[in-house]
């Protein structure tokens, strides 16, 4: 069986995702590209001005896309160090288990 499980694996696409986001979010507020990404569609309503669609304000950007992104890393990140901490309590248990079953003795042949 793997050392990660499902979970830790979902937790490290999540992450995956969002560095990516950031990326363009970060990208287009330096250089103006990734202007029509979905993800930076308005909540309700697209803004136009004489029939064209107008990119986001970067201070939106800026301020409400890329703040909300990093909070969801930090989260992630603390998600994933949970679960591999828990993974370890998991694994010393079963080593204390399998000591005491066979009564301390080494389980190796020599």
């Amino acid at each position: 069986m793997d050392s990660r499980s499902v979970k830790e694996g979902g937790v490290l696409a999540r992450i995956g995702s969002i560095e990516a986001d950031l990326a363009k979010a970060r990208e287009y507020l330096a250089s103006g590209r990734h202007a029509d990404w979905h993800g930076f569609r308005a909540l309700f309503e697209q803004k136009h001005r004489e029939d064209r669609e107008l990119p986001p304000y970067k201070d939106s950007a800026r301020n409400v896309f890329v703040r909300r992104l990093e909070s969801d890393l930090s989260k992630a990140e603390r998600a994933l160090e949970r679960l591999a901490a828990r993974r370890e309590r998991r694994d010393e248990a079963r080593d204390r288990k399998s000591r005491r079953e066979s009564g301390g003795r080494s389980t190796t042949q020599t």
